[in-house]
């Protein structure tokens, strides 16, 4: 089971943490206990909270060209979201986006970015993106495929053709894995 929180989520979760430590505190002081390891367990656990989340997200939000040029450079395959904060099917397709992102992203592999038209118009220059949302699918730098508007079936199709070529590149495909399974039980090597 993953756990991802983000944003309001770990807002949540923080006061939720600050006024059950609160109370613990409060009560254990009427008691007379000494009450540092309460608040020392739960800053703890907040830590913990805050390093799974970010842990778990996969998506880079991009905020200058240096920033965009470093991901390219280190990841074979990279997924970039041209959106802006204004834009409706941007906002339709953003769960979609981290969905793959959760599913496919791969440190040095496949790298999933955002950036904000608004914000670094140079990289939307860079690559002529006229309409949003557009994906832009680049591999060691050059852009080879690019979909323009909201459309989850065309991008999944793409995403799932850069973990098929990947597989491959590993040697190990599912007609691979498919025989490998075959060939075992026949040969009863199990």
């Amino acid at each position: 089971m993953h756990l991802l929180l983000v944003g309001a989520d770990i807002r949540c979760v923080t006061q939720l943490l600050y006024h059950s430590v609160r109370k613990k505190a409060h009560q254990r002081t009427l008691s007379g206990a000494y009450t540092v390891p309460v608040l020392g367990t739960a800053i703890a656990s907040l830590l913990l909270v805050i390093v799974m989340a970010q842990a778990v997200e996969q998506i880079h939000t991009i905020h200058s060209v240096d920033e965009y040029n470093a991901l390219l450079s280190s990841h074979t395959y990279t997924v970039v979201d041209f959106h802006a904060s204004w834009c409706g099917p941007c906002k339709a397709m953003a769960p979609i986006f981290s969905q793959h992102a959760t599913a496919h992203a791969s440190p040095g592999k496949v790298a999933f970015a955002k950036v904000d038209i608004d914000e670094i118009p140079e990289v939307a220059q860079r690559y002529r993106i006229t309409s949003i949302p557009t994906f832009l699918f680049v591999k060691d730098g050059e852009e080879y495929e690019e979909i323009r508007a909201a459309n989850p079936p065309k991008l999944k199709a793409e995403i799932e053709d850069i973990a098929k070529e990947l597989a491959r590149g590993s040697g190990q495909t599912d007609e691979k894995q498919d025989n490998d399974v075959a060939k075992a039980i026949m040969d009863e090597d199990w």
